[in-house]
């Protein structure tokens, strides 16, 4: 059993209780809770409401675009080998034309982001003329705008428009690479990342999938059911499953996830694949009852203060407590 333990933005003190599943990715992810436990203590929890049609933010759209034009423009003059002219081109004319933005633009930027990722976290030079620090910026800007231009395009995205649920809720976790904990987690590799086993298979063609608790998408890419909604291809090598361990979670309650997972068209494409969803279920909430779902985990009106865990219990072992 894995608790968490909670106060709303009210200041009322709850508990999420989930059973877990008997699977060895469960079993790897437990294993890491405890790891980093043991290295950030004091690592800190937020949880949240969120559905299918993308963040709330004040930025206008010609901004963001503004943001992505200046970075694809820093990735074209440093490294023209990478060919960005073309996406300096695009970001250019949606620029001054953001009403012609449509998501198939920002399938195209998110995989620009998620290129550049795989190619300069590990092993790539960076130029003397530039520094690593400036293009990790940019690199993020892109991944930054583009999920937040699309609170635009969900808004007509078809198939999120006819999903019957798109409530969802998160517990995540505070960022481990952020330079406080790096300050006080300097003895793991890869700042406390780690990836799964590559055995690790989950299809749902073949697996159950009426789960509540999903691990979330802290992936380099982008995960399989949102690029699908996206209208995006699932044969791009950037659509894979959960690769990296993440202390972070998705709390389907509506089973959105199964949705997805049962309809005919995603099951029809899903088949012409030669890989697997990987998206891996953590198990079931046993106390959903005992939660006002859409109140306890929404931030306050007025204050804006998020609802944070408390304490996280896993096995009638205390992992995390008196945090905030």
């Amino acid at each position: 059993m894995l608790i968490y333990t909670f106060n709303t933005a009210h200041g009322v003190s709850k508990q999420i209780k989930i059973e877990l599943l008997d699977k060895p990715w469960v079993k790897q992810w437990t294993s890491y809770l405890v790891k980093l436990h043991q290295r950030v203590p004091n690592l800190g929890f937020t949880l949240g409401h969120t559905n299918w049609f993308g963040m709330v933010h004040t930025d206008t759209n010609q901004d963001m675009l503004a943001k992505i034009l200046e970075s694809f423009v820093f990735f074209d003059t440093y490294f023209p080998e990478l060919e960005y002219k073309q996406y300096v081109e695009i970001a250019t004319e949606l620029h001054e034309n953001p009403r012609g933005m449509v998501q198939h633009h920002l399938n195209i930027f998110h995989r620009c982001f998620t290129t550049l990722a795989s190619t300069w976290y590990s092993k790539a030079n960076i130029p003397e003329t530039t520094t690593r620090e400036k293009v990790f910026y940019h690199m993020h800007v892109i991944n930054e705008m583009v999920h937040k231009l699309e609170a635009t395009t969900y808004k007509t995205a078809p198939r999120r428009l006819a999903a019957k649920n798109n409530n969802f809720f998160a517990i995540y976790s505070d960022n481990i690479n952020s330079a406080y904990y790096k300050n006080k987690d300097k003895s793991w590799d890869m700042h406390g990342h780690e990836y799964f086993d590559n055995s690790h298979v989950f299809d749902c063609l073949v697996d159950e999938y009426q789960y509540d608790v999903w691990l979330n998408d802290d992936i380099l890419g982008k995960d399989m059911i949102k690029a699908w909604l996206d209208g995006d291809k699932l044969d791009n090598d950037d659509i894979t499953g959960n690769m990296l361990v993440t202390t972070s979670l998705m709390l389907d309650i509506e089973h959105t996830f199964a949705e997805v997972m049962s309809n005919e068209d995603f099951i029809k494409e899903y088949k012409t694949l030669n890989k697997k969803l990987n998206r891996f279920p953590i198990g079931n909430v046993v106390n959903k009852s005992d939660i006002d779902w859409s109140v306890d985990l929404d931030s306050h009106k007025k204050t804006k203060v998020d609802p944070r865990v408390t304490k996280i219990e896993l096995d009638g072992v205390v992992l995390w407590d008196n945090i905030c």
